[in-house]
C-alpha cells in the first residue's frame, strides 16, 4: 500500500459495540467513545438497537446488550 496507513489502533476509552442478527453472527457494529465500561454500556443502550449485541473494549468482553424496543427506559 503505497502512502497509505491503516490505523487499526484504538485509544483505551473506545469500545465497538457489535450486533449479532438472527443466526448469532456479527451483523453490523458501532463505535462508542466512553470514559469507563457504565458510560459505554449506558451509550450503547441509548441507540436502542433490536437486536442483541456485544460491547467490546478491545479485546476485552465487556457486556451483552437484549435487544431493546423503541419506548424510553421507565426509571
Amino acid at each position: 500500500m503505497s502512502g497509505q496507513r491503516l490505523n487499526c489502533e484504538r485509544r483505551m476509552g473506545d469500545y465497538g459495540l457489535y450486533c449479532l442478527n438472527d443466526e448469532g453472527r456479527f451483523s453490523k457494529s458501532h463505535d462508542i467513545n466512553a470514559d469507563s465500561d457504565r458510560d459505554a454500556i449506558d451509550k450503547a443502550k441509548e441507540l436502542k438497537l433490536p437486536v442483541k449485541c456485544e460491547l467490546w473494549q478491545q479485546g476485552r468482553f465487556v457486556a451483552t446488550l437484549d435487544p431493546q424496543d423503541a419506548k424510553p427506559d421507565a426509571h
